[in-house]
């Protein structure tokens, strides 16, 4: 058989249905099919082409090293060198690519929410995957003995991953477990002898070895946490799994931080190297179902391999360890209570602070130890037992050393309660309890605590302003007050309505439109809150209101508006014929004032040469402009300031242009005319003769043509 066509009628393939059809070429699977069995096409070693119709949602090449598979759009899924797997695809079912040795690169589609048990099983050609964030499981042996795999990046959708899902992938060196991550399975890293790094995200609180001896295992600050001869595990873990450093043989020493507070069944079973160990306060229990926490492989019932023991100043209990080492240092000055099977035996020395020998001496369980040494002379005490602060303030927290001077470190069982520097500074960051430790750098199981409670504190929030009345374009800022201080809360801003005002992030308030609105601050879910009335009140004048100037003359003046806002200014004469006007930049304009020019015209044509705008193209403030006037001819004229938008109280000024014998300037025959009307009653220029305005012609008009001749 060659090829075969599926009707649309099947629903299911069975198990084996075409297993080693050899001669098998092509194959095509209708969108009526919902269920393929396993190998269904398993050793079809001829199959060069597997059209799959796009609403088919299961996917599975069951073994299919060569096959070409297609949807009816013709995406390429899989040529098991390269796979891409269609988007209506979601879930790849368990051994879908089981043994596809020749498969070198996978793209997973953000449709798929699982991969199946044994998936990628043995595609030992498989270099590289990439898992969508819409993947939430990683079953049992999804990856496992995927030999050439190199790198892999758990998304922080994933929230569990099963028993040796990477197991065997032996050129793994690097892989990134999220935050997201509750569950992961035994042995999942389990003979990836090649993994050099692991970055676990600084949230998640679960730590697990798996095996992995070589493994550099760091949180999101870096800190190193496995290296499989020392090994210092994060304050961000609370619990270590069963079989968390199982067989990491050349595991030496191990520090566990306080704010772990169990240790699972044979969590370092076989750790044959390992020598010393210390305990911390904080593990109240040990699981001992079975093999314990700490036996050897052979189950014998001791662990004489760890030669020292070091038991924290502040334990106060210890569960069924079954230790046997050669030396207990133990710093506590108050025996710790002890049980049944703390100790396998009592051969060793056991080392106490010097003022607790007798104490020693007579505690249940304690007293069996024949060799008593007090020479644990080293001791860290805190200023303060306990802190009671709220949330963001900080509280100092001094150390005393024996002997002083020594370097201490600071650390916290719950960061995201409440941190420490390197000075013992605490500071709240969550509402809860933890502790605070100060340890001897050079001895951790040396140090003092402090039991921190956070509790959250009563925010309150107020403006500077309850409310504000602005003019259109106007432009004012709030400021926020938040109590108590220093919280390092993010403040947000809002408007109830934009088109009347808006705000920026630094509570910057712009009217936009008239009208009501509110402005408000906002910090977690407090507020507070300004009204704001925008209106269109916006007054313009000038800096003089009537003028008087002669034709060939130019006038400067100055606009201003109240408030000082942004407008958009439009200045007209009510009669160019006798003055025309243009609006400048300031920069652009003459001085204030009066300037006479010496021949006809050149008033004009200096204001036609200025290369300034006619008029403002943008909001400006008033003050940044100018206002030009040229006298053109005897009369008198109106030159209004308003806003564009007619809405503002406009600015007028009343302008008299006087030349009383019609050449464009001012000189002495025009005071001659002017005196010849006088005396001798001639009217030829009576109707531009009254330059000061006051409706008689006097003695009073001459002085004025004098005083405008001469520039005043």
């Amino acid at each position: 058989m060659t090829s075969v066509n599926i009707p649309n009628s099947v629903t299911t393939i069975g198990i084996c249905a075409f297993l080693e059809c050899s001669g098998l070429t092509s194959v095509t699977i209708p969108n009526s099919v919902t269920s393929i069995g396993d190998d269904a096409f398993s050793w079809c070693l001829g199959l060069t082409s597997m059209v799959v119709e796009s609403g088919n949602t299961k996917y599975d090449s069951r073994n299919n090293c060569n096959a070409i598979i297609e949807t009816a759009t013709n995406t390429l899924i899989s040529g098991c060198n390269n796979t891409i797997i269609p988007s209506s695809v979601t879930s790849i079912g368990d051994d879908a690519f089981f043994g596809c040795t020749g498969l070198t690169s996978v793209t997973i589609p953000n449709s798929v929410t699982s991969i199946g048990n044994n998936a990628f099983y043995f595609c030992s050609g498989l270099t590289s995957v990439a898992i969508p964030n819409s993947v939430t499981e990683i079953d049992y042996g999804a990856f496992w003995a995927c030999s050439g795999l190199t790198s892999v990046t758990i998304p922080n959708s994933v929230i569990s991953i099963g028993d040796c899902a990477f197991h065997g992938c032996s050129s793994l060196t690097s892989v990134t477990i999220s935050n997201s991550v509750t569950e992961i399975g035994l042995g999942v890293f389990d003979g990836c002898i090649g993994l050099t790094s692991m970055v676990v995200e600084s949230e998640n609180t679960r730590y697990d070895s798996r095996n992995n001896c070589n493994a550099i295992i760091e949180t999101a600050t870096n800190t190193l946490i496995c290296g499989c001869k020392n090994t210092i595990i994060p304050n961000s873990v609370t619990s270590i799994g069963g079989y968390a450093f199982f067989d990491c043989s050349s595991l030496t020493s191990v520090t566990i931080p306080n704010s772990v507070t169990s240790i699972g069944n044979s969590a370092f079973f076989d750790c044959s190297s390992l020598t010393s160990v210390t305990i911390p306060n904080s593990v109240t229990s040990v699981t001992l179902t079975g093999k314990g926490a700490w036996y050897p492989k052979n189950n014998m019932p001791s662990i004489n391999h760890i030669k020292t023991v070091n038991i924290g100043s502040g334990i106060t209990s210890l569960g069924n360890f079954g230790f046997t080492p050669d030396v207990v240092n133990c710093y506590a000055e108050t025996p710790p209570t002890c049980s049944y099977g703390t100790f396998s035996n009592y051969d060793g020395a056991l080392h106490v602070p010097p003022a607790s020998m007798v104490s020693y001496f007579t505690a249940d369980y304690w007293q069996n130890f024949n060799n008593l040494v007090n020479n644990l002379t080293e001791k860290v005490t805190l200023d303060k037992t306990t802190v009671s602060i709220v949330l963001w303030q900080t509280s100092a927290l001094t150390a005393t050393t024996v002997p002083e001077g020594n370097n201490i470190l600071w650390g916290t069982n719950n960061p995201s309660v409440a941190i420490v520097d390197e000075n013992g500074m605490i500071t709240a960051t969550g509402e809860g309890e933890c502790d605070v430790f100060a340890t001897l750098a050079t001895n951790p199981a040396v140090y003092a605590w402090c039991h921190v409670t956070v509790s959250y504190p009563e925010i309150n929030i107020t403006l500077s302003d309850e409310s504000l009345e602005m003019n259109l374009s106007e432009e004012r800022t709030l400021t926020a007050i938040i109590t108590p201080e220093n919280t390092g809360l993010t403040l947000t801003w809002s408007s109830s309505n934009t088109s009347v005002a808006t705000v920026d992030k630094n509570g910057k308030v712009t009217a936009i439109g008239e009208g009501e609105c509110d402005i408000i601050a906002t910090v977690l879910n407090y507020t507070a809150t300004c009204h704001v009335t925008v209106t269109n009140n916006v007054t313009i004048s000038l800096n003089i209101e009537n003028a008087i100037l002669g034709a060939n003359q130019l006038l400067t003046v100055y606009p201003s508006c109240v408030p000082d806002v942004p407008v958009e200014l439009v200045v007209t004469s009510s009669d160019p014929s006798v003055a025309v006007v243009r609006l400048v930049n300031l920069t652009n304009a003459p001085a204030a004032g009066l300037m006479t020019f010496p021949e006809k015209g050149m008033a004009l044509n200096y204001f036609e040469e200025l290369v300034v705008p006619s008029e403002s193209k943008y909001p400006t403030l008033a003050s940044t402009k100018a206002i030009m006037i040229v006298g053109a001819q005897n009369g008198t004229a109106t030159i209004t300031v308003t806003t564009a938008d007619g809405q503002a109280v406009p600015a007028v000024l009343e302008l008299r242009v006087v030349d009383v014998d019609g050449d464009r300037t001012i000189t002495s025959t025009d005071i001659t005319c002017l005196y010849n009307y006088l005396l001798n009653g001639d009217d030829t220029f009576i109707t531009t003769s009254d330059t000061n305005g006051d409706g008689f012609i006097t003695s009073t008009d001459i002085t004025v043509l004098y005083n405008l001749m001469l520039g005043n």
